[in-house]
């Protein structure tokens, strides 16, 4: 919104709102029928290919060399965009599965759908890289170790958020479970929180650690700098 005050006066900017049609198209929001959409090919090519949205005639304003530089139309949900974005939504929901190099081990994940970053993030040393969920709150990490493993306590340091509720499960390769839960603030973010394993120490072949925002936003972007096994 800082650059309508250069084109807009102050009546006109409570009617202009700066943005991007996925936000549209990713998390049902709510249409008046009076929008006007201004949308460059690529947004216009995910209104007219999709099944979510309904578009009236538009309007194109070209480039010097005659390609299409913007589309201007009114646009709505189609019937079946309720449909549509449930089921985008439990497809999102599915944990995804990957495996990653730690130290000189292969390690199996699983963890919510992440819109940034890699694994190689939780484990490289710094807190400048990370890994961030899509939406997911909580947000699930998986780990499956190739051996058993002694485990007293897990170590995050996790983005800013008011209120971090952790939930850290440790499973024995026998089917023993060990979960410990703690609800601390973070902001400032932390250099770590540690979660203690209750019994420690116990021998993990597998953990699962799910971190909530507090505030309950859904969506969230929950974000994980490092992860520490001790």
């Amino acid at each position: 919104r800082e650059f309508l005050p250069f084109f807009l006066d102050d009546q006109e900017q409570t009617r202009v709102h700066i943005g991007d049609i996925r936000a549209w198209d990713i998390h049902p929001s709510t249409f008046t029928g009076n929008e006007v959409f201004v949308m460059t090919p690529d947004e216009w090519d995910i209104v007219t290919n999709g099944k979510k949205f309904v578009r009236g005639p538009d309007r194109i304003i070209r480039y010097p060399d005659g390609k299409p530089g913007f589309h201007i139309a009114h646009i709505r949900y189609s019937p079946d965009a309720p449909a549509v974005f449930e089921a985008e939504r439990a497809e999102r929901a599915v944990l995804q599965q990957e495996s990653a190099t730690v130290g000189k081990e292969q390690w199996q994940f699983e963890h919510s759908k992440t819109d940034m970053g890699s694994l190689e993030a939780l484990f490289d040393g710094r807190n400048d890289t990370i890994i961030r969920g899509f939406e997911a709150n909580p947000f699930i990490l998986g780990i499956r170790f190739p051996s058993p493993r002694p485990l007293r306590e897990v170590g995050l340091s996790l983005g800013e958020m008011d209120q971090a509720h952790l939930r850290v499960t440790a499973f024995s390769e026998s089917g023993e479970e060990k979960t410990a839960e703690l609800v601390v603030g973070n902001r400032p973010a932390k250099d770590w929180i540690d979660v203690p394993i209750p019994g420690a120490p116990f021998s993990a072949v597998r953990l699962r650690i799910e971190i909530r925002d507090g505030t309950g936003a859904n969506p969230s972007h929950v974000e994980t700098r490092e992860l520490r096994l001790r």
